[in-house]
């Protein structure tokens, strides 16, 4: 399952729960792009009930992410993920 925000986008499969974070080298140097993924991690690091146990996800960062406000940082991640979850379970019910 996959879903696309304006500064990121999520893929996930089945899986034991794992998270990643990945960059586009348009964001920049690398502290840039580390920077990126640790604000996204942070985001997600608060908002810990979002995650599905069952999912393993990547998010993917764009250039605008790299320069957003957090807080709508948070919002994107939550966004994301409640996306993916509906689709998740939607599949999970016609299966």
């Amino acid at each position: 399952m996959r879903a696309r925000g304006d500064l990121a986008r999520i893929a996930c499969l089945p899986g034991s729960g794992l998270v990643g974070f990945a960059t586009s080298k348009k964001i920049g140097s690398k502290p840039k792009r580390n920077l990126a993924k640790r604000r996204f991690r942070e985001a997600l690091r608060t908002q810990p009930h979002l995650l599905a146990p069952r999912l393993d996800c990547v998010f993917v960062v764009s250039e605008a992410g790299a320069s957003a406000p957090f807080q709508r940082i948070q919002e994107e991640v939550r966004t994301l993920i409640c996306k993916v979850r509906e689709r998740w379970e939607s599949e999970s019910a016609c299966s």
